[in-house]
């Protein structure tokens, strides 16, 4: 176990970017070197990979939220969760959530909201 630099942080992340193929170890999409980041394990301080900015940060926000809800094992909540999403990437069932607003329904209240902001604005 060798910890790191602070100068020698560019040169791993670059090394593991090669390793990883280019792409973000999280997302697995393209990853240009200005836009990477390298990724630790925050309980041990290990290097896991090299993802984007934007993915490493979700990642932190989500793990952040778990801890917070109190769940059992973070493993198996993101676990859960995916086999959750994959079994409902179809409609189940007939009904929508009551709040629910189609892209055209948001649209329209925009629209509604702007005309009331500028109503209010040329009555002062």
């Amino acid at each position: 176990m060798a910890k790191l630099k602070q100068s020698e942080i560019k040169k791993v992340r670059e090394e593991l970017l090669v390793k990883q193929g280019g792409v973000c170890a999280m997302c697995q999409m393209p990853l240009d070197t200005a836009d990477a980041v390298l990724d630790h394990n925050h309980a041990t301080g290990y290097v896991r990979g090299v993802c984007h900015r934007g993915c490493n940060g979700a990642e932190g926000r989500i793990l952040n939220a778990i801890r917070r809800s109190g769940a059992v094992s973070t493993m198996s909540l993101l676990e859960g969760l995916v086999a959750y999403y994959k079994l409902h990437a179809e409609p189940k069932t007939d009904m929508i959530y009551p709040s629910f607003k189609t892209p055209e329904e948001r649209k329209a209240l925009a629209k509604k909201r702007r005309a009331r902001r500028k109503s209010k604005s040329e009555r002062h």
